[in-house]
């Protein structure tokens, strides 16, 4: 955890509450998948001049050693919610720490549907936010797969989540909770099945 050492040691070297040394860090955190065959991580780069300064956070999903999705933040929106915390009495730091390492890093890899709506609205073919819809944009607009490629690969995944053998990405994003994903062999990459 070289961002810790580095945040820890500054303080200790200056014995001041005001830092100016450089973050350039990764973070990496192993998933339980309860799956032998699939092994997930993700990673956490962080940069800024200094922790004062808003981080540049690229976010990683690893599967099986290949990476299907990255997220990067650059914008100060969480800064500001930083500093806005600090003005009624938060700690800045313990802030801006819980921040990057519980909510960037907070993923989950599951196999059950825990989401708001469950499967009713997940595989309800009339609703908007479902897989068939949400999946199909995605894998016909973004992927460029044809329009019965696509559907083939939704009845997959619909199969593999009524068997419980799907393995759906949950997780928070900076100061946003991204959809549910799963990851797509045909596109090599995970891809939102479900919108509330």
């Amino acid at each position: 955890m070289e961002f810790v050492k580095s945040f820890l040691s500054c303080l200790v070297l200056t014995g001041a509450l005001f830092c100016q040394t450089a973050i350039d860090t990764t973070l990496t955190k192993a998933l339980s998948t309860g799956s032998d065959d699939l092994h997930a991580y993700v990673k956490l780069h962080l940069e800024a001049p200094s922790f004062e300064h808003p981080f540049l956070a690229t976010l990683q999903i690893l599967l099986n050693d290949q990476v299907v999705y990255t997220y990067v933040d650059s914008t100060s929106i969480a800064e500001y919610v930083f500093e806005m915390q600090a003005g009624e009495g938060a700690d800045y730091r313990s802030i801006k720490k819980e921040f990057y390492y519980e909510r960037f890093m907070g993923l989950s890899v599951t196999n059950e549907i825990r989401f708001g709506g469950g499967p009713e609205y997940l595989l309800n073919e009339n609703y908007g936010g479902s897989i068939h819809k949400i999946a199909f944009k995605e894998l016909t607009k973004k992927s460029q797969l044809s329009g019965p490629e696509a559907r083939q690969v939704i009845e997959r995944l619909i199969g593999e989540i009524k068997s419980g053998e799907a393995w759906i990405t949950m997780h928070r994003i900076g100061l946003y909770s991204s959809p549910p994903m799963m990851y797509v062999e045909e596109v090599d990459k995970l891809i939102p099945i479900y919108s509330p």
